[in-house]
């Protein structure tokens, strides 16, 4: 067996692709698929996945991340994301608090597609705020959103 002798491959390059090049193909294939994956999973948390199906759920989501503090979610549950500073300085004031009472939905007279949830909350500090949120139903696939009230 030493004295096995290598014997060059005589066969033209011309029709043989290199070691490198399929692993970049493979690669980039990979990394699409990540990608397109990534994506999709994003647009299931912040699209109709994270829509509730009545105006009383919209409530019940909407203080859930109020209390969470979570501007992300805040924001999924208004039809044009709020970027106004002030709004979120108040928002950070809400953090932490408890929903005492959810009233049962009822159609706003002033508005067709919309619906008023009286409300009260309890801050932190044991502040207690009543009123009225309103939710209103969107051009579909928009579904149902806050529309005022807090």
């Amino acid at each position: 067996m030493g004295n096995v002798k290598q014997i060059p491959d005589q066969r033209s390059s011309a029709g043989r692709v290199d070691l490198n090049t399929i692993r970049m193909i493979v690669l980039a294939s990979a990394v699409a698929v990540i990608i397109v994956t990534l994506c999709l999973v994003f647009a299931l948390k912040h699209g109709q996945q994270e829509r509730a199906s009545s105006p009383k759920e919209v409530a019940q989501m909407f203080f859930h991340f109020l209390a969470e503090g979570n501007r992300d979610k805040i924001n999924t549950m208004f039809v044009v994301p709020i970027e106004d500073p002030k709004v979120w300085e108040t928002a950070k004031t809400l953090k932490g608090l408890k929903v005492k009472s959810l009233g049962d939905p009822s159609p706003d007279p002033e508005h067709q597609n919309r619906w008023l949830i009286p409300y009260e909350i309890q801050l932190t500090n044991g502040k207690q705020i009543k009123g009225v949120l309103k939710v209103k139903k969107g051009n579909p696939p928009k579904g149902l959103y806050v529309d005022g009230g807090i």
